[in-house]
């Protein structure tokens, strides 16, 4: 395909998906931590490993894995990508801070 047959309503698509999930588990978060007696140390680590069990099974049985050992983990990351992904990682540096 050129560059004019591809669509970016995919792309938009999963951007509009993210920030609502994110805020979502903003607000879920924030929720379970008014009401809960574990550290939010521990209640880090617990999600930290809750989502790298999902990624890595999402990784081996969504047919990438072969292009992930082939490029690595960031082979085809463009400008585009890094800036998504700097804007996600800012917007959950502000929710952070403001918890």
């Amino acid at each position: 395909e050129s560059q004019t047959d591809v669509s970016v309503m995919p792309g938009v698509l999963a951007m509009v998906i993210a920030a609502m999930t994110s805020g979502l588990a903003a607000c879920y978060f924030e929720k379970i931590l008014k009401d809960s007696v574990v550290s939010m140390w521990a209640r880090q680590l617990q999600l930290a490993l809750f989502s790298i069990a999902i990624g890595a099974a999402g990784l081996l049985t969504g047919g990438d894995w072969e292009h992930v050992s082939r490029h690595g983990f960031f082979g085809g990351y463009t400008v585009s990508v890094w800036m998504t992904i700097i804007v996600n990682a800012v917007g959950g540096m502000l929710v952070a801070l403001a918890l």
